[in-house]
């Protein structure tokens, strides 16, 4: 399938390394932010294993980086297909992921298809 990749720069803005991110099925990546203290968070879709066994269909994912080392992967889903649109970071160092959901995520459906936001601690806690 398809895979997503992430590259880390010096100050200097050479690469100091490159990571692949994916599992065997196709993955897609749709956000990366950093905060103030040099985390970086990275979400994307999965319809693969990547932090958890699948939920069914796609499944969103957010990953935390810490010194370029993954620190710990969420992922997020329903019997029906999510995806992610972007993250970002507050100053508190919570990531916030927006996306769509044709499941009951964290909430009943309202229509066919949901939007969603989702806040998470450094830890992978749900805010």
């Amino acid at each position: 399938g398809v895979d997503g990749w992430l590259r880390f720069y010096d100050a200097t803005f050479n690469a100091t390394k490159t990571l692949s991110l994916g599992t065997a099925a196709e993955d897609t990546l749709a956000g990366v932010a950093a905060d103030a203290s040099g985390e970086v968070w990275v979400c994307g879709t999965t319809a693969g294993t990547l932090g958890a066994a699948p939920f069914g269909g796609k499944d969103v994912f957010v990953r935390a980086y810490v010194d370029d080392a993954p620190l710990f992967t969420r992922q997020l889903g329903t019997a029906s297909d999510e995806s992610a649109v972007g993250c970002a970071v507050d100053e508190d160092g919570a990531v916030f992921v927006l996306g769509n959901t044709g499941g009951d995520l964290f909430a009943p459906r309202e229509g066919a298809a949901d939007a969603f936001l989702v806040g998470l601690g450094l830890l992978g806690n749900y805010r």
